[in-house]
């Protein structure tokens, strides 16, 4: 996708990637999340260009700031959340 190899976890032969899980059925992505995390996958943090992130916010490993969305200061965000657009 846009030149961008899309491979099954059970066919990796590659260096363990790291990765974001882009969507939002909260079972589903717990499960998806701790079999990659099990095969030694990082999660990665993805923070858009055009979102805010407050100084001293904590964000979680796996997790998703979209674009336009905001951050309060010294909030925690857990692990693989999506904050989406108009949060």
């Amino acid at each position: 996708i846009h030149g961008l190899p899309v491979v099954h976890p059970h066919r990796w032969a590659g260096e363990a990637p790291r990765f974001v899980i882009a969507f939002a059925d909260p079972e589903a992505k717990k499960r998806v999340a701790l079999d990659l995390e099990a095969r030694g996958w990082q999660p990665e943090i993805f923070i858009h260009d055009a979102a805010a992130v407050g100084t001293g916010a904590e964000i979680g490993a796996g997790s998703v700031v979209c674009a336009f969305c905001r951050v309060s200061t010294d909030s925690r965000i857990g692990r693989h959340v999506l904050v989406n657009g108009g949060s």
